[in-house]
């Protein structure tokens, strides 16, 4: 009885494993990109035009592989071009949202990072989407009295 249990626990942290890795896949066709990022924080530029080449590796900033973000999207792009100096919380439905970039917070309240691709606002979310070669990622602070 108890190898029968053994055996299921191995098969279901297995499932486990499969299932993040095919959740955090790069969808087909997604491939490597020269991506340039910038942050904007309240006062001063936090990062300026950075080019990055995008990768496959899954970014995971809560320690749920679940959560994980694909490494052709925004927050991939993010990751490399500030080397992981930057914050999140997640809340289910809407996934990752940002509360700091290098040193600087914003996690709610009357401002809150806003992200645009290629001079559009996403609504997509940092995790959203793939970002591609000659893509440009804007973080910059935003006010929600602005969105009126």
């Amino acid at each position: 009885m108890q190898l029968h249990r053994c055996a299921g626990a191995r098969a279901g942290v297995l499932l486990a494993v499969l299932l993040t890795a095919l959740a955090t896949a790069a969808p087909a066709g997604a491939h490597p990109g020269r991506v340039t990022v910038r942050v904007e924080g309240a006062k001063r530029t936090l990062l300026p035009a950075t080019v990055v080449t995008t990768r496959e590796r899954a970014v995971v900033k809560d320690g749920v592989a679940a959560h994980g973000c694909l490494g052709f999207s925004p927050a991939g792009a993010l990751e490399l071009a500030t080397r992981g100096a930057w914050t999140v919380k997640y809340t289910d439905g809407l996934g990752y949202f940002i509360t700091g970039i290098k040193g600087e917070r914003h996690d709610g309240g009357s401002q809150f990072w806003s992200l645009w691709v290629n001079g559009r606002q996403s609504s997509e979310g940092i995790c959203g989407g793939e970002v591609e070669g000659g893509d440009s990622v804007l973080l910059y602070v935003d006010r929600a009295d602005n969105l009126q």
